[in-house]
């Protein structure tokens, strides 16, 4: 399980990755959904049909949408499979 210190360093990290491949992050740490979609390796539409079914990362939307970057660490965190797990089913 990760700790929130844990959490805030990881959301900081990737900010800071995406800032540096040119993407907007706003001072609150907020990404739009198409630098979300970058983030999670999927597209927006896969975004968006997640968010309509009430999965993926959680987000605002205020005029758009935005997810916060901790919001995304946490959800990649969630999609994670124990190696334990993933190995049982290879031969």
């Amino acid at each position: 399980m990760t700790t929130e210190g844990e959490l805030n360093q990881r959301a900081d990290r990737l900010a800071e990755r995406l800032r540096q491949d040119g993407f907007i992050v706003t001072l609150a740490e907020h990404i739009t959904a198409d630098v979300a979609a970058v983030a999670l390796g999927v597209s927006t539409r896969t975004l968006r049909s997640w968010r309509k079914v009430g999965n993926g990362p959680r987000c605002v939307v205020a005029g758009r949408t935005w997810y916060p970057v901790r919001e995304i660490v946490r959800y990649l965190d969630s999609q994670l499979t124990p190696a334990a797990e993933s190995g049982k089913n290879r031969k």
